[in-house]
Order: structure tokens, then sequence, then C-alpha cells
């Protein structure tokens, strides 16, 4: 491959991974970032391979569902506040926003406790959830009950 068509290419997928990564709420500026991280440790990737590991790395990063309906953002999807349009959430949040950081919703305005486990307990899987219904479950003297 000569040395003009290999460049193309890596632009081609470097510029198209970074415009992926802002249509999923990220900045160009963190797109860029984390393109350059990835291309450091991959130097004998092709740019399609370095693309395709950009964009898992945001997945396993993000994995989270942003609201996109039923309400506005006020700041970018995931780093700002979201405003719902719902009557059933607003009577929670008295109509205040709920603030997001790297993709995540902060509750704790809204809170009634907070339960801890030790470290290994919970995994991130669906399984989690039926930890922590079964510890409210405890707590509540069987009055709370869930599908899981």
């Amino acid at each position: 491959m000569n040395q003009k068509y290999g460049l193309t290419l890596v632009l081609f997928n470097k510029l198209k991974a970074i415009k992926q990564l802002q249509k999923k709420g990220m900045t160009e500026a963190d797109a860029e970032k984390m393109y350059q991280k990835i291309r450091k440790e991959n130097l004998h990737a092709t740019p399609k391979e370095v693309r395709k590991k950009v964009l898992a790395e945001y997945r396993k990063r993000n994995r989270t569902r942003l609201p996109r309906n039923n309400g506005h953002w006020n700041g970018s999807p995931g780093n700002g506040i979201w405003y719902s349009d719902i009557s059933a959430v607003n009577a929670i949040t008295g109509g205040k926003g709920i603030v997001f950081k790297d993709g995540r919703p902060d509750f704790s305005p809204w809170s009634k406790g907070m339960i801890r486990f030790d470290d290994g307990v919970l995994n991130g899987t669906r399984q989690d959830f039926t930890k922590v219904y079964e510890y409210l479950r405890n707590q509540s003297g069987g009055k709370i009950k869930s599908s899981y």
C-alpha cells in the first residue's frame, strides 16, 4: 500500500470514528483524545480495526441509555440536565431537572436511602437487580416485591 493511500485510510477512519462518537453525544475534543489513546495502544492495527476498537471502548464506557424523548436537555446529552415532560417523573422531581454526568443520572436529591454492598457482590448484570430487591424485601419485611 502506498503511503498516500494509507494516510487517506487513517484519516477517513479517524474522522468516521470521531463523527460517530459525536452523534452519540461526545464532544469532538473527547472523541479525539479517545481515538489518539487507542491508536497509541494499537500501533500495528489497521485503521479500520482502530476505529472499531474506539467504538467498542465507547460502548463499554457508556453502557447506559439516555433519555431522548418526552423532554429536553440543557447541555449535551449525558453531561447536562434532563427536563422531563412526563407528569409521573415531575411528580417525583418537583419539576426539577435530573443532572447527568458522564452518561449517569444523579438521583441523590430524591433518594430515600443508600444501600451498600461489599466489593465484588454486584457485577453490572441483571442479577444485581435481584440482589438489590432481595435486600429491600428483607429490610421491608416482605412489603417490597419485584418482577425480577
